[in-house]
C-alpha cells in the first residue's frame, strides 16, 4: 500500500463548499458574523483537547456517534461498508468487496480498516500490518491548550465563528440537491465519479464510479461507539510501515484563527473516505495472474511450442 498522501488530502469537494465562508477573512464585518461572534464568546471554552477537538470537527446537529453503512455493487464487485464516526476527528472504515475473478465461485475478497484519530492515521488489509501515520491534530489541541485564556478565546470564537457561517452558506448556496435515507446531500460531479455529500458529516451518502456504486443504507446518528473502536491494535504500531502524512501548521493554524481568519480552516477537515482502499488487493491479483499462467503451462504440456 502506498497511500500516505491521499491520507493527508482534504476531499475537493468539501472545500468547495466551505470556499463561500473562506472568502470572509474576517467575519465580523457582516452582521450575520457579529451575532454568531456574540454567541461564541457567550459559551464557556472548552475544559480539554478533547472537547476543543470536538468543536473543531463537530458531528451533525442532534447526532452523539454516527454509523453509516453502505452496499456495494457492480458488475465487477460487491460488498459492504461501514462507517462509524465520533466527535473530535474519530472515524473508522471497515469493509469487505469481494471482486470477479476467472472462476466464479473464488471472487477476490478485500476485508481491510482503515482508523483515524486526532494523533494518527492507520490502515490495512485483513491479516496485514499495514501503513501508519503521525497526524498532527492532536498537536494543534496541545498547542491551543498552552496558549494564555484570552488568545484561546479568539481560536475557540473563531472555529464558532466559522461553523456558523458555514451552516448560513449552505442555506443560501444549497446547490444541486438530492437526498439519501431522507438526508439531503449535495450532488458533485468530478470526472467520471458522482458523489452526492452530506456535507455536516463531511461524507458521501452515495458514490457512483466506473468500477461500482456505493449506497448509504442505514444511517444511526445516535450510536454508542466505545472508545475501543478507534484504538489502533498494539500489533499494528509495532508492525506497519511508517508513512509520513502531511504535517499541520499548528502555530500559523492558531495565529491566524485568533486574528478572526478562517483562511486555513480547510486543513483541519477529517480526510476523505479512500475509495482506493477498497480496490482489489494487489497481492491476490498477482496470486491469481501467477495461478493462470501456471495453469496455462500445464495445458501446454511440457513438449508444447514456446
Amino acid at each position: 500500500m502506498a497511500r500516505a498522501a491521499e491520507w493527508a488530502r482534504v476531499a475537493l469537494v468539501t472545500a468547495l463548499v466551505a470556499a463561500p465562508v473562506l472568502g470572509c477573512k474576517d467575519g465580523k464585518d457582516d452582521a450575520k458574523a457579529e451575532q454568531a461572534s456574540t454567541e461564541a464568546s457567550e459559551a464557556p471554552l472548552p475544559e480539554d483537547a478533547e472537547a476543543f477537538l470536538a468543536e473543531l470537527s463537530p458531528l451533525p446537529a442532534g447526532a452523539t456517534g454516527l454509523e453509516i453503512r453502505y452496499e456495494v455493487r457492480g458488475s465487477l464487485a460487491e460488498g459492504e461498508l461501514t462507517i462509524q464516526q465520533a466527535p473530535g476527528g474519530y472515524r473508522r472504515e471497515d469493509w469487505t468487496i469481494r471482486w470477479a475473478s476467472e472462476d466464479p465461485g473464488h471472487p477476490v475478497v478485500n476485508e481491510g480498516t482503515t482508523i483515524i484519530t486526532p494523533r494518527a492515521v492507520w490502515t490495512a488489509q485483513k491479516g496485514e500490518p499495514g501503513e501508519l501515520g503521525e497526524r498532527d491534530f492532536g498537536a494543534l489541541a496541545d498547542a491551543w491548550l498552552a496558549l494564555d485564556e484570552a488568545p484561546r478565546r479568539a481560536v475557540v470564537e473563531a472555529i464558532r465563528e466559522w461553523h456558523a457561517l458555514l451552516t448560513e452558506q449552505r442555506a443560501a448556496h444549497p446547490g444541486e440537491r438530492d437526498a439519501v435515507l431522507e438526508v439531503s446531500c449535495l450532488q458533485t460531479r468530478m470526472a467520471a465519479q458522482n458523489l452526492c455529500l452530506w456535507e455536516e458529516a463531511g461524507l458521501f451518502l452515495r458514490y457512483e464510479g466506473a468500477a461500482f456504486e456505493i449506497v448509504a443504507t442505514s444511517i444511526e446518528r445516535e450510536a454508542k461507539l466505545e472508545p475501543s473502536r478507534f484504538e489502533i491494535p498494539a500489533s499494528a504500531r509495532a508492525e506497519a510501515e511508517t508513512v509520513e502524512l502531511e504535517g499541520l501548521k499548528v502555530d500559523a493554524i492558531l495565529s491566524a484563527l485568533g486574528e478572526g481568519s478562517y483562511e486555513m480552516m480547510t486543513g483541519l477537515l477529517t480526510p476523505r473516505v479512500q475509495l482506493a482502499a477498497l480496490e482489489a488487493p494487489p497481492k491476490a491479483e498477482a496470486e491469481a495472474e501467477a495461478e493462470a499462467d501456471s495453469a496455462a503451462g500445464e495445458a501446454k504440456g511440457p513438449n508444447a511450442a514456446e
